[in-house]
């Protein structure tokens, strides 16, 4: 990946809205939706495929709200901001950093690439200039055929290739990510020793990221989110309180009963 002297467009290319996918180009796309590939729905990528465009192929995006990643396989393409334009050759990898405009499009006559689109996170800031691009385009290929365990093992595989190729975010930020999937799946059996896996530290350094970062252990942090949450669920749904108990990771509606009393001075119906 290199910035080139020779404008392949003009750099204003990027602040306007422009998709422009010739038919003869080719896509897969990933069926995210499978739990194969919950890996990779756990490291933010929302939107992934890969892709041989032919001539003609280009994009504009004024106002990204993800991040985007392109690894070429083979062929030659180019990505451009508003400040420089960069030409994307084979073995290159290359991420936007949203909500800066950028666009891309080829460079030749055909371009082989594997593309993730990524929910912003410093752990896609910074990236190697080469990569093996075409290990990884050939990987999500055989993946796309794969089902079951086999594929749940290379979309493993693969997100570790591409995770190491970029540069390991500060563990405070690596905790305030965990944390926002935490609120956004309150249910989940987290437990501290399953977040200072997921984080790869040890569970007292877990420990104290979580003071650091919610100014009270993990565990009562997690109480009040599960607690907060069932109250909005009382008050805007019909379900049961077992189910509600359910949803927020209570094993029984006694036990959230009671939980929820000790919160709330309360018992759950009454925040009917």
């Amino acid at each position: 990946m290199k910035s080139s002297g020779i404008t392949m467009v003009d750099l204003r290319f990027c602040l306007r809205k422009s998709v422009t996918i010739p038919a003869a180009c080719r896509e897969r796309y990933a069926p995210l939706e499978r739990p194969e590939f919950a890996s990779w729905r756990r490291a933010g990528i929302i939107f992934a495929g890969v892709s041989e465009l032919m001539a003609g192929y280009r994009i504009a995006t004024p106002n990204p709200s993800e991040v985007m990643i392109i690894a070429t396989a083979a062929g030659s393409g180019w990505a451009v901001t508003t400040r420089q334009e960069t030409i994307l050759g084979p073995g290159s990898l290359y991420a936007s950093q949203p909500p800066a405009a950028v666009g891309w499009g080829i460079a030749g006559e055909r371009w082989r690439i594997a593309w993730w689109y990524l929910r912003p996170s410093s752990r896609w800031a910074i990236w190697q200039s080469t990569a093996p691009a075409a290990l990884l385009a050939d990987l999500f290929t055989d993946l796309l055929d794969r089902q079951g365990a086999l594929a749940e093992d290379t979309a493993g595989l693969l997100l570790r290739h591409l995770t190491a190729l970029a540069a390991p975010a500060p563990p405070t930020d690596r905790f305030a990510e965990l944390w926002r999937e935490v609120e956004r799946h309150p249910g989940e059996p987290w437990s501290l020793t399953g977040l200072a896996r997921r984080l790869d530290v040890s569970v007292s350094t877990a420990q104290r990221l979580a003071r650091t970062h919610l100014g009270t252990s993990p565990h009562q942090a997690l109480v009040e989110l599960r607690l907060s949450h069932a109250r909005e669920l009382l008050a805007r749904t019909s379900y049961s309180v077992a189910v509600i108990a359910e949803r927020v990771g209570y094993a029984d509606a006694f036990t959230f009963s009671g939980a929820y009393r000790r919160w709330a001075g309360r018992p759950p119906t009454a925040d009917r």
